[in-house]
């Protein structure tokens, strides 16, 4: 009885460099779409902080005579005196249940990480603050003018992280990207 012996055929270098070369240019090919979709991953995960936000705004609002809160937007240059009782966004809105999670902004802890320094990657807007929701009233030149709440913004990026633009929270709850 006599046993046969086959060969197998593997691959030739050739074949594999083929290959690699092949997978090498589909991954280049696929890179920038990868970094847009982060991008804007990263962009979502800031509009749903600031919705999140704005939840836990307008729940402080309607605890609190419909007014807006006072909050001090950087503890180590304060802008209101003690007797005001103004503290940072993350110690006013945290009984409405933000968290330090919720003021970070994944762009911003990777770039200059606000979140260190300030305890929040958004910037709060002092121009609603103390002021009813339904009237508030702005001051320009010293004359007040009553305007709605959908037209003030709020809370902000600090930086314009998303594509050139960044978040913007508005007085009545709304989130949208705006230039500055």
């Amino acid at each position: 009885m006599r046993k046969s012996f086959t060969f197998q055929r593997g691959f030739t270098i050739i074949e594999l460099l083929a290959v690699i070369t092949i997978i090498a240019l589909l991954a280049t090919l696929a890179t920038p779409g990868f970094q847009n979709m982060m991008e804007r991953s990263y962009s979502l995960k800031c509009g749903s902080n600031l919705r999140q936000i704005g939840i836990a705004v307008n729940s402080y609002v309607s605890e609190h005579d419909n007014c807006y809160p006072l909050i001090e937007t950087n503890p180590t240059n304060p802008v209101y005196s003690p007797d005001d009782h103004a503290q940072g966004m993350l110690d006013t809105l945290q009984p409405y249940g933000v968290t330090l999670d919720v003021l970070t902004c994944p762009k911003d802890k990777a770039g200059v990480n606000h979140v260190a320094k300030l305890k929040t990657s958004y910037e709060w807007r002092p121009i609603l603050d103390g002021e009813t929701q339904n009237a508030p009233k702005v001051y320009w030149r010293a004359t007040p003018a009553q305007v709605s709440a959908t037209r003030i913004r709020i809370v902000t990026d600090f930086e314009r992280y998303h594509f050139g633009r960044m978040n913007a929270l508005y007085g009545d709850g709304h989130v949208t990207q705006v230039m500055k």
